[in-house]
Formats: C-alpha cells, structure tokens, sequence
C-alpha cells in the first residue's frame, strides 16, 4: 500500500509542476502542429501538401485529441501534457521496479518528474521530444517482460515492444 502512496505522490508532484506553465503562450512550432491538428479536424488541410511540416504525424494526432475533447486552448495543450507527463512517471516507475527493485523504480520516476518540469530543459513545454518518452519507456518495459517471462507472454511482450517502438518513430 506504501508503494502505491510514495507513486502517488511522485506523480502529484509531476503535475503540479506543470502547472505554472498552463497559460504560457504556445511557441511557434507548438502552435504550428496545433494549427495543423486543427485544420485536419476541420477537413481543410492536408499536411506535406498544405502545410510544409518536416515531422511525422503522430503528434499531430496527440493534438487533434487534446483540441476535439479539451478544447483550443494553450492551457488545454498544457493540462493534456501534464497528465501524459504523469502517465509517462509511472511507466518509468514500472520500468525502474522491474530493473531494479522499488527504490530504483522510485528514484526514477522522481527524477523523470522533477527534470520532465525544469524549465532549462525545455521539458515543461509540450514539446514532441516529451511526448515520445512514454511510447519509448513502453516499448523498453515490454522487452524487459519478454526476456523475464516465459511462455505465451513471450510472444505477445515482443509485439507490444515493437508496436511502441513504432509509435515513437511515428
């Protein structure tokens, strides 16, 4: 039960972090990819074609969520960010416990959380360097289950594995 106490704390901590940083103006590349998003929602744009952008889709696929269920808003990009950025805090948690033991696990997601806030490194934007971290935590916790498993599980790891891996690159 401790466990699941000190985890929660972590990630309240994550978030409430992030929160000075909600009504920050949105930079230009972050408002360009929620241009984008917007346009794809309304049907009147077409990325590579339209818009020049030199990344892949994936994020602005994160940004047409955000803009279809929180609204167009900076703070609604940021909220969004804050709670992926929680959600990425435990995955680290999970990857850590699984590598070395609770403590480690702790001690990761800690500093995940207090280094995914500081402004100095650009981590308290939504930038999409921050949002590949969780599909690639992910994508290093099923392969850390794979080799530690056996049996069917095996097999299914190695999938999710790969199917994270590609979602990082997407």
């Amino acid at each position: 039960m401790i466990d699941y106490v000190i985890l929660a704390v972590i990630c309240v901590i994550s978030y409430i972090m992030k929160i000075p940083y909600f009504n920050l103006p949105l930079d230009r590349d972050y408002g360009a990819h929620g241009y984008i998003a917007y346009r794809w929602l309304k049907g009147t744009g077409l990325m590579y074609r339209d818009i020049y952008e030199s990344k892949t889709p994936g994020l602005k696929i994160i940004y047409m969520i955000i803009i279809k269920f929180m609204g167009i808003s900076r703070k609604s990009f940021r909220q969004f960010f804050a709670f992926y950025n929680v959600i990425t805090t435990i995955a680290v948690y999970v990857l850590g416990t699984l590598l070395g033991g609770p403590v480690a696990g702790y001690c990761a997601a800690l500093l995940y959380a207090l280094f995914s806030s500081l402004p100095s490194l650009w981590w308290h934007f939504s930038n999409m360097e921050s949002y590949y971290t969780l599909p690639m935590v992910l994508s290093f916790l099923f392969i850390v289950l794979a080799v530690q498993s056996g049996g069917m599980l095996v097999m299914t790891a190695i999938f999710l594995c790969g199917f994270f891996c590609g979602i990082t690159f997407m």
